[in-house]
């Protein structure tokens, strides 16, 4: 959300009948002024120990879905490792652009670019 700062990352299986797992991050170079899972159980975890890096397990089967919803500090340089294996789509923004699920990516920028 442009607006507000606020972002909101989430993970479906798409209809998999077998579980569909993600193991990444989330970095932002100012740090997050809110962080939150979204959906999260069983195995599921949200690690924001790092004030600057918060990492992720996420687990879903069927049409089951996760997420986490956070907000940078303003001005932050942002980069997205969605954790997922390749050849799974990855999608961001209201166009759902698709992004190259092996590479961490920030959605901040359009088009959204590969980041270190």
């Amino acid at each position: 959300n442009c607006a507000t700062g606020a972002w909101t990352l989430r993970f479906s299986a798409g209809g998999s009948p077998t579980w569909v797992q993600a193991t990444g991050s989330i970095g932002s170079d100012t740090g997050f002024a809110g962080i939150a899972p979204y959906s999260f159980e069983g195995p599921d975890s949200l690690d924001t120990s790092d004030p600057n890096l918060a990492t992720f397990f996420m687990r879903v089967i069927n049409s089951g879905q996760d997420g986490i919803d956070f907000a940078p500090n303003a001005g932050a340089s942002l980069c997205v490792d969605p954790g997922v294996a390749a050849g799974v789509d990855v999608r961001i923004g209201a166009s759902k652009t698709l992004v190259t699920a092996a590479a961490p990516f920030d959605p901040s920028l359009d088009p959204p670019l590969s980041c270190p």
